[in-house]
Protein backbone atom coordinates (compact mmCIF):
# COMPACT_ATOMS: atom_id res chain seq x y z
CA UNK A 1 0.00 0.00 0.00
CA UNK A 2 0.94 3.39 -0.47
CA UNK A 3 2.01 5.88 2.42
CA UNK A 4 -0.74 8.99 3.25
CA UNK A 5 0.22 12.04 1.58
CA UNK A 6 1.60 14.77 3.79
CA UNK A 7 0.17 17.32 1.34
CA UNK A 8 -4.33 17.31 0.61
CA UNK A 9 -3.41 18.20 -2.63
CA UNK A 10 -2.94 14.34 -2.60
CA UNK A 11 -4.96 12.81 -0.13
CA UNK A 12 -7.91 12.07 -2.60
CA UNK A 13 -5.39 9.39 -4.86
CA UNK A 14 -3.33 7.99 -2.07
CA UNK A 15 -4.11 5.19 0.21
CA UNK A 16 -2.70 4.95 3.93
CA UNK A 17 -1.10 2.19 5.67
CA UNK A 18 -2.68 0.30 8.65
CA UNK A 19 -0.68 -3.11 9.67
CA UNK A 20 2.00 -3.34 6.70
CA UNK A 21 5.34 -4.38 8.45
CA UNK A 22 5.92 -6.46 11.32
CA UNK A 23 8.02 -3.44 13.58
CA UNK A 24 6.08 -2.11 16.22
CA UNK A 25 7.11 1.79 16.07
CA UNK A 26 5.65 2.00 19.93
CA UNK A 27 9.03 1.14 20.96
CA UNK A 28 10.65 4.07 19.78
CA UNK A 29 9.50 7.26 21.81
CA UNK A 30 9.05 10.80 21.66
CA UNK A 31 9.73 12.30 25.50
CA UNK A 32 6.04 12.94 25.50
CA UNK A 33 5.46 9.06 25.46
CA UNK A 34 4.24 9.17 21.46
CA UNK A 35 5.60 6.43 19.15
CA UNK A 36 8.61 8.47 16.70
CA UNK A 37 9.90 5.96 14.24
CA UNK A 38 12.84 7.19 11.85
CA UNK A 39 11.81 4.52 9.58
CA UNK A 40 11.74 5.40 6.34
CA UNK A 41 8.34 3.18 5.40
CA UNK A 42 6.32 5.43 7.35
CA UNK A 43 5.56 8.70 6.38
CA UNK A 44 4.53 11.66 9.20
CA UNK A 45 1.42 11.01 10.85
CA UNK A 46 -0.79 14.22 11.73
CA UNK A 47 0.16 14.47 15.11
CA UNK A 48 3.66 15.51 13.54
CA UNK A 49 5.76 12.46 13.95
CA UNK A 50 6.61 9.32 11.89
CA UNK A 51 4.79 5.91 12.22
CA UNK A 52 2.17 4.57 11.10
CA UNK A 53 -1.63 6.07 11.96
CA UNK A 54 -2.30 2.72 13.31
CA UNK A 55 0.27 3.49 15.90
CA UNK A 56 -0.74 6.80 17.01
CA UNK A 57 -1.54 7.18 20.40
CA UNK A 58 -3.93 10.30 19.45
CA UNK A 59 -6.06 8.19 17.25
CA UNK A 60 -6.12 5.02 18.58
CA UNK A 61 -7.14 5.43 22.46
CA UNK A 62 -6.90 1.28 23.64
CA UNK A 63 -2.93 1.67 22.40
CA UNK A 64 -1.99 4.28 24.94
CA UNK A 65 0.50 3.04 27.47
CA UNK A 66 -0.87 3.88 31.12
CA UNK A 67 -0.17 7.22 31.99
CA UNK A 68 0.35 8.73 28.65
CA UNK A 69 -1.93 12.33 28.22
CA UNK A 70 -2.22 13.58 24.75
CA UNK A 71 -0.32 17.14 24.60
CA UNK A 72 -2.57 20.59 24.22
CA UNK A 73 -0.87 21.70 20.94
CA UNK A 74 -1.11 18.83 19.06
CA UNK A 75 -4.25 17.52 20.21
CA UNK A 76 -5.40 21.12 19.02
CA UNK A 77 -3.52 20.75 15.72
CA UNK A 78 -5.53 17.39 14.78
CA UNK A 79 -8.79 18.43 15.89
CA UNK A 80 -8.25 21.45 13.74
CA UNK A 81 -7.28 18.89 10.73
CA UNK A 82 -10.40 17.09 11.59
CA UNK A 83 -12.64 20.30 11.01
CA UNK A 84 -11.03 22.09 8.02
CA UNK A 85 -9.82 18.96 5.58
CA UNK A 86 -12.28 16.75 4.25
CA UNK A 87 -10.58 13.63 4.14
CA UNK A 88 -8.85 13.51 7.56
CA UNK A 89 -12.07 12.80 9.48
CA UNK A 90 -13.31 9.53 7.74
CA UNK A 91 -9.43 8.20 7.90
CA UNK A 92 -9.62 8.18 11.36
CA UNK A 93 -13.05 7.12 11.81
CA UNK A 94 -11.69 3.92 9.70
CA UNK A 95 -8.60 3.22 11.52
CA UNK A 96 -10.51 3.52 14.84
CA UNK A 97 -13.16 0.86 13.46
CA UNK A 98 -10.25 -1.05 12.38
CA UNK A 99 -8.17 -0.87 15.40
CA UNK A 100 -11.94 -1.60 17.68
CA UNK A 101 -12.39 -4.65 16.20
CA UNK A 102 -8.80 -6.12 15.98
CA UNK A 103 -8.62 -5.17 19.78
CA UNK A 104 -12.31 -6.93 20.59
CA UNK A 105 -10.83 -9.87 18.35
CA UNK A 106 -8.04 -10.11 20.50
CA UNK A 107 -9.89 -10.22 23.86
CA UNK A 108 -12.31 -12.63 22.50
CA UNK A 109 -9.54 -15.48 21.55
CA UNK A 110 -9.01 -16.67 25.31
CA UNK A 111 -5.00 -17.78 26.27
CA UNK A 112 -4.10 -20.93 27.55
CA UNK A 113 -2.09 -21.13 30.23
CA UNK A 114 0.10 -24.25 30.55
CA UNK A 115 0.21 -24.87 34.49
CA UNK A 116 2.77 -27.54 34.68
CA UNK A 117 6.46 -28.07 34.32
CA UNK A 118 7.88 -29.89 31.83
CA UNK A 119 8.58 -32.55 33.61
CA UNK A 120 6.01 -36.04 34.47
CA UNK A 121 5.17 -36.30 37.97
CA UNK A 122 7.59 -39.35 39.75
CA UNK A 123 7.08 -42.35 39.44
CA UNK A 124 8.84 -43.84 42.33
CA UNK A 125 5.85 -42.78 44.84
CA UNK A 126 2.38 -43.03 45.06
CA UNK A 127 0.23 -39.68 44.13
CA UNK A 128 -0.70 -37.97 47.04
CA UNK A 129 -3.12 -35.10 47.85
CA UNK A 130 -4.62 -33.71 51.18
CA UNK A 131 -8.31 -34.35 50.73
CA UNK A 132 -10.33 -37.98 50.80
CA UNK A 133 -13.38 -39.27 49.93
CA UNK A 134 -15.09 -42.55 50.13
CA UNK A 135 -18.65 -44.06 48.73
CA UNK A 136 -21.06 -43.58 51.59
CA UNK A 137 -24.45 -43.04 49.88
CA UNK A 138 -24.79 -39.19 51.15
CA UNK A 139 -25.48 -35.76 49.22
CA UNK A 140 -23.16 -35.09 46.92
CA UNK A 141 -20.53 -32.67 48.26
CA UNK A 142 -21.17 -28.90 47.15
CA UNK A 143 -17.22 -28.87 45.70
CA UNK A 144 -18.13 -31.86 43.31
CA UNK A 145 -17.44 -30.35 40.18
CA UNK A 146 -15.09 -27.31 41.59
CA UNK A 147 -11.05 -27.39 40.78
CA UNK A 148 -9.58 -26.69 44.01
CA UNK A 149 -5.96 -25.47 44.44
CA UNK A 150 -3.74 -28.07 46.59
CA UNK A 151 -0.75 -27.12 47.96
CA UNK A 152 0.33 -30.06 49.71
CA UNK A 153 -0.42 -32.29 46.60
CA UNK A 154 1.63 -33.82 44.04
CA UNK A 155 -0.67 -35.34 41.25
CA UNK A 156 -3.49 -33.27 39.97
CA UNK A 157 -6.99 -35.45 40.53
CA UNK A 158 -10.15 -35.22 37.98
CA UNK A 159 -13.22 -36.78 39.57
CA UNK A 160 -15.47 -37.11 35.93
CA UNK A 161 -14.93 -38.22 32.68
CA UNK A 162 -16.41 -34.74 31.24
CA UNK A 163 -13.70 -32.51 32.13
CA UNK A 164 -11.19 -35.71 31.28
CA UNK A 165 -9.03 -35.96 27.85
CA UNK A 166 -7.50 -39.95 28.28
CA UNK A 167 -4.09 -40.04 27.56
CA UNK A 168 -2.80 -43.43 28.97
CA UNK A 169 -4.22 -46.26 31.15
CA UNK A 170 -3.42 -46.16 34.78
CA UNK A 171 -1.45 -49.55 35.82
CA UNK A 172 -3.34 -52.17 38.15
CA UNK A 173 -1.48 -51.07 41.21
CA UNK A 174 -1.88 -47.37 40.82
CA UNK A 175 -3.83 -45.72 43.59
CA UNK A 176 -3.96 -42.14 45.28
CA UNK A 177 -2.98 -41.82 48.93
CA UNK A 178 -6.01 -39.41 50.24
CA UNK A 179 -5.26 -38.68 53.64
CA UNK A 180 -5.15 -42.15 54.54
CA UNK A 181 -7.01 -44.11 51.83
CA UNK A 182 -6.32 -45.31 48.72
CA UNK A 183 -7.96 -44.49 45.85
CA UNK A 184 -7.72 -46.38 42.50
CA UNK A 185 -6.64 -44.10 39.52
CA UNK A 186 -8.11 -45.61 36.40
CA UNK A 187 -6.08 -43.51 33.81
CA UNK A 188 -4.40 -40.39 33.23
CA UNK A 189 -4.83 -37.65 30.87
CA UNK A 190 -5.32 -33.44 30.26
CA UNK A 191 -8.24 -31.21 31.37
CA UNK A 192 -8.46 -27.73 30.51
CA UNK A 193 -10.39 -25.69 33.13
CA UNK A 194 -11.38 -21.59 33.08
CA UNK A 195 -9.85 -19.61 35.48
CA UNK A 196 -10.41 -15.56 36.18
CA UNK A 197 -7.43 -13.59 35.13
CA UNK A 198 -6.32 -9.77 34.88
CA UNK A 199 -7.43 -9.46 31.67
CA UNK A 200 -10.49 -11.68 32.06
CA UNK A 201 -11.28 -15.67 31.71
CA UNK A 202 -8.03 -17.88 30.14
CA UNK A 203 -7.66 -21.55 29.70
CA UNK A 204 -5.23 -23.42 32.05
CA UNK A 205 -4.29 -26.52 31.03
CA UNK A 206 -3.27 -29.55 33.51
CA UNK A 207 -1.34 -32.61 32.52
CA UNK A 208 -0.66 -35.91 33.72
CA UNK A 209 -4.28 -35.59 35.69
CA UNK A 210 -5.31 -38.80 37.36
CA UNK A 211 -8.98 -40.10 37.12
CA UNK A 212 -9.86 -40.65 40.06
CA UNK A 213 -13.99 -40.59 40.56
CA UNK A 214 -14.31 -41.44 44.12
CA UNK A 215 -12.79 -38.31 45.02
CA UNK A 216 -15.18 -35.80 46.17
CA UNK A 217 -13.79 -32.50 44.29
CA UNK A 218 -11.24 -31.70 41.46
CA UNK A 219 -7.40 -31.15 42.78
CA UNK A 220 -5.33 -29.36 41.14
CA UNK A 221 -1.85 -29.24 42.40
CA UNK A 222 0.89 -26.84 43.28
CA UNK A 223 3.72 -28.32 43.40
CA UNK A 224 3.40 -29.27 39.51
CA UNK A 225 3.59 -25.71 38.55
CA UNK A 226 6.60 -24.22 41.03
CA UNK A 227 9.20 -25.65 38.20
CA UNK A 228 7.45 -23.66 35.88
CA UNK A 229 7.31 -20.54 37.81
CA UNK A 230 3.82 -20.52 38.99
CA UNK A 231 3.72 -20.04 43.15
CA UNK A 232 0.60 -19.52 45.23
CA UNK A 233 0.17 -16.24 47.83
CA UNK A 234 -2.69 -17.07 50.04
CA UNK A 235 -2.72 -13.58 51.24
CA UNK A 236 -3.79 -12.28 47.93
CA UNK A 237 -5.58 -15.62 46.75
CA UNK A 238 -3.48 -15.49 43.56
CA UNK A 239 -1.42 -17.53 41.77
CA UNK A 240 1.84 -15.19 40.21
CA UNK A 241 4.82 -15.78 38.53
CA UNK A 242 7.58 -14.91 40.66
CA UNK A 243 10.38 -13.69 37.85
CA UNK A 244 8.01 -11.09 36.85
CA UNK A 245 5.50 -10.70 39.72
CA UNK A 246 2.75 -11.31 37.18
CA UNK A 247 -0.21 -12.56 38.35
CA UNK A 248 -1.42 -15.45 36.56
CA UNK A 249 -5.13 -16.10 37.75
CA UNK A 250 -7.19 -15.45 41.28
CA UNK A 251 -8.05 -18.09 43.17
CA UNK A 252 -11.56 -17.97 45.48
CA UNK A 253 -12.24 -19.31 48.75
CA UNK A 254 -14.84 -21.91 49.01
CA UNK A 255 -15.41 -24.01 51.68
CA UNK A 256 -12.31 -23.46 53.30
CA UNK A 257 -10.22 -24.53 50.15
CA UNK A 258 -8.96 -22.28 47.66
CA UNK A 259 -10.61 -22.53 44.21
CA UNK A 260 -9.65 -21.85 40.72
CA UNK A 261 -13.03 -22.88 39.01
CA UNK A 262 -16.34 -23.61 40.97
CA UNK A 263 -19.39 -24.99 39.49
CA UNK A 264 -22.55 -25.90 41.22
CA UNK A 265 -22.54 -29.75 41.81
CA UNK A 266 -25.28 -31.95 39.84
CA UNK A 267 -27.90 -34.15 41.21
CA UNK A 268 -26.27 -37.55 40.35
CA UNK A 269 -23.43 -39.51 40.38
CA UNK A 270 -21.74 -42.84 39.40
CA UNK A 271 -21.38 -43.08 43.11
CA UNK A 272 -22.61 -40.65 45.94
CA UNK A 273 -20.20 -39.49 48.24
CA UNK A 274 -19.39 -38.01 51.99
CA UNK A 275 -16.03 -36.39 52.66
CA UNK A 276 -13.78 -35.71 55.90
CA UNK A 277 -10.44 -33.12 55.21
CA UNK A 278 -7.45 -34.06 56.56
CA UNK A 279 -3.57 -33.09 56.83
CA UNK A 280 -2.43 -36.40 56.95
CA UNK A 281 0.13 -37.50 54.48
CA UNK A 282 2.64 -40.42 53.63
Amino acid sequence: MQQIASSTSTANNSAFATRQGNSNSNSNLDPNGNSNSNSRRHSECICGLVHRYNDCYYIVEHKRPQGWRPRADIQKKIDEMISSIPWVKPMINWIQKEEQEANANSKNTESTIDFDSKTSPSSTTLPTCNAAAFSTGQTPFKLQNTWILDPGADTHVCNNKEDFTFSYSAAEDDYLIAGGNFEKIQAYGTVTITVDTPTGKSKMKLSHVALVPTMFTNIVALSRATDNDIHFDSGRNLLYRLATGETVCYAKRLGGHWALMHREPTSTLDSTWSIFSTSKRY
